[in-house]
C-alpha cells in the first residue's frame, strides 16, 4: 500500500498501520514477544548501541496496556546489566469505537486506569508519551493524561507534528517534556520556542525516509542553542530499522549537521533525552560503552555510510 502511493494516514483509515500492529501484539504469545524483543536488542547491541527506549502502545485496552509494561519489565530483569532499558507507557492511537468521541475519552476512561494499575502492580514507567495529531489525540487529551502524569511525578514526553502542525512543540515545552519526538511539520516559531525550554527534540529521520517526508526543519532550532538528539524510531508501521548509527549518517545529508553535533545528537544528547547524566560523554565516573571503529578521521564515521 505504500508503495503505491498511500499516505500513512490513508493506510491507517483502513485498518492498517499502527491497528495492525496491535492486532498482531495481542495475538502473539508473552514467550514469543519476549523472544523478538531480545533478539532484536541483541542486533541493536551488536551495532554499538547500550542504552534503548521502548515504548508500550500496542495494546490500546487497559489489560494489553498493562500486559505491555509487565512483559517489558520482565524484558528489563533479562537483559540487564548488558544493556540499560527505559520504559514508557505510550498512549498510541484509538480503538474503533472511540474514533467518532473525543479523545479525552480514551484518556479518561482507558489511559489513566492503565497508568493507575500499572502504579497499583509496581509497574512504574520511567516515562509516559502521548501522540498529539489529527485524528490521533488533541491538546485536551494530552493536558488531561499529563495533569496525571505531573500529579505522580513521572516524567512526560511527546509525539507531536509528525504530520501537522498543532503546536505540539509549543506544548511540550509548556508541559516541560523531557523530549519532543518527531517534529516534521513544526514551525520555525515552535521550534525557537522549544530552544528556549529544557525539552531535547528528537527528530526521527528513519520514518520521514520511510513515510517519503520531509526532513524536520532543525537549522534555526540547532542555532538557537536547542538540544537535538536523533532515534530510530525502530516500528513496525513506520520504520523498521533499528540501525542508528546507519540512520544518522544517511539522514544528515538533508540534517546537515556538523561533526560536534552529528556525534551529540547520538550520545551526549540522547542521554538527555532519556533524563541520563552518567552516559553519553567521555569523562571520569560516567557509565561507558565503548565501540572500535577502524577509521583513520572521525570525519569518516559520517561519512562512509
Amino acid at each position: 500500500m505504500r508503495l503505491q502511493g498511500d499516505s500513512y494516514e490513508a493506510i491507517a483509515a483502513r485498518g492498517g498501520g499502527i491497528l495492525s500492529s496491535v492486532k498482531s501484539f495481542i495475538e502473539t504469545s508473552d514467550e514469543d514477544l519476549l523472544s523478538l524483543a531480545k533478539k532484536r536488542i541483541e542486533k541493536m547491541q551488536r551495532l554499538g548501541v547500550h542504552t534503548i527506549e521502548i515504548k508500550t502502545g500496542y495494546g490500546l485496552t487497559q489489560e494489553q496496556e498493562v500486559r505491555a509494561m509487565r512483559l517489558l519489565y520482565q524484558l528489563k530483569k533479562e537483559v540487564t546489566p548488558a544493556v540499560s532499558l527505559l520504559l514508557t507507557y505510550l498512549v498510541h492511537a484509538l480503538p474503533q469505537e472511540y474514533k467518532k468521541r473525543p479523545s479525552s475519552d480514551y484518556v479518561h476512561e482507558v489511559g489513566i486506569p492503565a497508568l493507575d494499575e500499572m502504579l497499583k502492580l509496581g509497574l512504574r514507567p520511567d516515562f509516559v508519551d502521548i501522540f498529539m495529531e489529527e485524528n490521533y489525540f488533541d491538546k485536551e487529551a494530552v493536558d488531561a493524561f499529563f495533569s496525571k502524569a505531573q500529579k505522580e511525578n513521572i516524567p512526560r514526553k511527546i509525539h507531536c507534528d509528525e504530520f501537522n502542525d498543532l503546536e505540539g512543540a509549543h506544548l511540550a515545552a509548556t508541559w516541560e517534556c523531557v523530549s519532543a519526538d518527531h517534529l516534521l511539520a513544526t514551525s520555525k516559531k515552535g521550534f525557537t520556542q522549544l530552544a528556549q525550554s529544557n525539552t531535547t527534540a528528537t527528530i526521527l529521520p528513519g520514518t520521514a525516509l520511510f513515510l517519503d517526508k520531509p526532513m524536520a526543519k532543525i537549522s534555526s532550532f540547532v542555532e538557537a542553542g536547542g538540544r537535538l538528539s536523533l532515534a530510530s524510531d525502530f516500528n513496525p508501521g513506520s520504520c523498521h530499522f533499528s540501525n542508528l548509527l546507519g540512520i544518522a549518517q544517511i539522514s544528515n545529508v538533508k540534517l546537515k549537521l556538523n561533526m560536534a553535533q552529528f556525534i551529540a545528537s547520538i550520545t551526549y544528547n540522547a542521554a538527555r533525552a532519556l533524563n541520563l547524566e552518567d552516559r553519553g560523554f567521555l569523562q571520569e565516573g560516567m557509565r561507558s560503552s565503548f565501540l572500535h571503529f577502524k577509521k583513520k578521521k572521525l570525519l569518516h564515521l559520517l561519512y562512509d555510510w
